[in-house]
């Protein structure tokens, strides 16, 4: 899995818009005011656990059965 990172201009520019408001307290909605020319990469429950996934695979597995040692990748399960 490959990420891309968020590009464009004002990246951090956040537009508040209030909701309510008293001598002690705002409320109000963010939302991002900025104007990306590439989205990237969500952050997602479903990349992230695809990311384990993949770090999971990659984790070697050694088996010794007498003298013969047995190196494989990929049989780690994430426990799912």
């Amino acid at each position: 899995m490959d990420f891309v990172n968020r590009q464009g201009t004002n990246l951090n520019r956040k537009r508040l818009r209030i909701i309510s408001q008293s001598a002690n307290e705002i409320i109000a909605d963010v939302e991002r005011a900025d104007t990306p020319t590439v989205e990237g990469t969500p952050i997602s429950a479903s990349n992230l656990n695809q990311l384990k996934q993949d770090i999971l695979n990659s984790i070697p597995t050694f088996t010794l059965q007498g003298t013969t040692l047995t190196i494989t990748t990929g049989a780690v399960s994430n426990g799912n």
